[in-house]
């Protein structure tokens, strides 16, 4: 796996626009490659079409939710890293599917240095 950030993918799936432009907005001008959608049922469909090392995804989304989207990605990605990110945390049921769970509002710091960790060299993300 590489360690120049301008080759690391990350995806963004949120239902909240504001998150998403700000999310892409950071890791954008931190040099990663960046897609964002609104709801799992985009996300997963993104995530098949193209090459991600590190997804980070809300809880509570409609058509389906960000545990229900990793569960589907895990299935054949299980080394991948998935954040999610949740203003419900005490909700999440299946938190061995994410390398972290950060509760909204989070530091945008706190959110890059857990994708920082999550690709650093040695991750096995793209299993």
């Amino acid at each position: 796996m590489t360690t120049d950030l301008a080759k690391l993918g990350i995806l963004i799936v949120d239902d909240e626009d504001g998150i998403r432009n700000i999310l892409d907005r950071i890791f954008q001008s931190a040099g990663y490659r960046v897609e964002c959608r609104a709801n799992g049922v985009e996300g997963l469909k993104c995530f098949r079409e193209s090459s991600f090392d590190v997804v980070i995804a809300d809880r509570g989304m409609p058509e389906m939710n960000g545990e229900e989207m990793a569960a589907r990605i895990k299935a054949t990605h299980p080394h991948l890293p998935i954040i999610l990110i949740t203003g419900l945390s005490h909700l999440v049921t299946r938190p061995d599917l994410f390398v972290a769970v950060l509760s909204k509002p989070f530091r945008p710091g706190a959110l890059m240095d857990l994708v920082a960790q999550a690709t650093s060299a040695g991750c096995r993300c793209c299993d």
